[in-house]
């Protein structure tokens, strides 16, 4: 994929609707959507996002399991905990089949080849496959930003997506979806005293699980990650 100086080069290119420069948006709609953290760091919430709480549900149920003293050395044993994880009034228990374990090894072998197929497959409008497109080919650029960096640029997006009248309101749940998730997720990296790493893999896998619902973009977020953590073979 192309590596670019900036994230999202070209998606933000949107009409403005005051007289305030692009700057003064970008910040003004992260300050609107956020809070902050003790420590004066912006917090990962973004109450502008429609589906900020996959993003939330995500990060609560990815710390229970970062507290615990969980030791998985399969996949089996991952989705068990997975499944325990969220057997929680706020996520459907449903569990992933032969088929999706595939797809989640195929996800971290081969993120890049395995996120183009997800793509064809996957029914939404071309410009929403051109946004996750560039999101992807970004990703690693904005995990390296500061956090307060890659929280701008990803309310950016956010709010691009929210307003525009060239995509589906199903382009914009699954879209909207995976950036809460993006955004919760490096914010973990970025803020807490943590080696956990999100990879291009956890996106693409955060992507396919959004297709179906929010719930399954979780669990594929957490056995991925989790997977690669503990070095687990998917």
């Amino acid at each position: 994929m192309e590596n670019v100086n900036l994230p999202f080069k070209g998606l933000l290119v949107v009409a403005l609707l005051c007289s305030c420069s692009p700057q003064d948006n970008l910040e003004t709609n992260a300050i609107n959507g956020s809070e902050t953290f003790k420590t004066g760091v912006t917090a990962p919430g973004n109450k502008l996002n429609a589906y900020d709480s996959a993003g939330e549900s995500y990060r609560e149920l990815l710390t229970i399991y970062q507290s615990g003293t969980y030791a998985p050395e399969s996949l089996a044993a991952i989705k068990a905990i997975v499944n325990e994880l969220t057997g929680s009034p706020t996520i459907t228990a449903t569990s992933t089949n032969g088929a999706s374990d595939a797809l989640l090894s195929d996800i971290i072998q081969s993120p890049e080849a395995t996120f183009v197929t997800i793509l064809q497959q996957s029914g939404l409008s071309q410009n929403a496959k051109d946004i996750l497109s560039d999101f992807v080919a970004g990703f690693e650029v904005l995990k390296a930003k500061s956090f307060e960096a890659f929280y701008i640029e990803i309310i950016s997006q956010e709010t691009t997506v929210s307003s525009s009248d060239l995509l589906t309101p199903e382009d914009k749940r699954v879209l909207l979806t995976v950036m809460s998730i993006a955004r919760y997720s490096l914010s973990n990296k970025c803020c807490e005293d943590t080696d956990w790493e999100t990879s291009v893999g956890n996106i693409v896998a955060a992507t396919a699980g959004a297709l179906i619902n929010a719930d399954t973009a979780i669990r594929y977020t957490l056995i991925t990650r989790i997977g690669e953590y503990e070095l687990v073979p998917l």
